[in-house]
C-alpha cells in the first residue's frame, strides 16, 4: 500500500530548521514571531498490511513532540496508534546506562590490569562490584563493552509513529 504521510510540527527555534529530512516528497513553511515555524512535510510510505512502526530520521533536536500531527490524508483505512519522539542521544552516560547490573570490564593501561565487575550505577560517577563483593567507586580504566553495545542508539532526533 502506498500512502502519504504528513507530518505537521511546530520547532524552536526557526534557525534549526536547514537540517536533511531524507525522502521528502514537499515542504511548507510557516515562520512566526519568537523564534517559532510551522513546517508541514509530505513523504511517501510504502506499507504493508498490519501495524508497522514507521521512524522518520534526521527531524529537528528543536521540534515541540506535543506539537506533530501526523496524518494519512485519503487513506481512510490507515490509523496512527501511537508516536514517539526521540531526542536522547548517544552520549557515555546514555550507553553505561545500558550497561547498570551487568558485567562490564575495565582496562588501566598504567598498569596493565583488566577488572571485570558489575555495573551498579553511574549516576555521580561510576559503582562496580567486583565478584568478591567489594564496591568500588569510579575505578580506574577505560571501560570496554562487549561489539554491538551501541547497536540502537541514536545519533539524530527520530520521531516513531505506528
Amino acid at each position: 500500500m502506498r500512502l502519504l504521510l504528513a507530518l505537521v510540527a511546530i520547532l524552536l527555534p526557526a534557525a534549526a530548521l536547514a537540517a536533511s529530512a531524507g525522502d521528502v516528497q514537499s515542504v511548507s513553511l510557516t515562520v512566526y514571531n519568537s523564534d517559532l515555524a510551522l513546517i508541514r512535510e509530505v513523504r511517501p510510505l510504502s506499507l504493508d498490511q498490519g501495524n508497522q512502526v514507521v521512524t522518520l530520521k534526521d527531524v529537528s533536536g528543536q521540534l515541540r513532540p506535543d506539537t506533530v500531527h501526523l496524518d494519512t490524508p485519503g487513506n481512510p483505512g490507515v490509523s496512527i496508534l501511537e508516536q514517539n519522539y526521540d531526542y536522547d542521544l548517544v552520549s557515555p552516560d546514555k550507553l553505561l546506562q545500558r550497561f547498570i547490573g551487568q558485567p562490564i570490564t575495565l582496562v588501566n593501561d598504567a598498569d596493565h590490569s583488566v577488572l571485570t565487575g558489575l555495573l551498579l550505577s553511574v549516576a555521580g560517577g561510576m559503582v562496580v562490584q567486583t565478584s568478591d563483593g567489594q564496591i568500588l567507586l569510579n575505578p580506574p580504566g577505560r571501560i570496554v563493552l562487549p561489539a554491538g553495545s551501541g547497536d540502537g542508539l541514536l545519533l539524530r532526533p527520530t520521531f516513531h509513529g505506528c
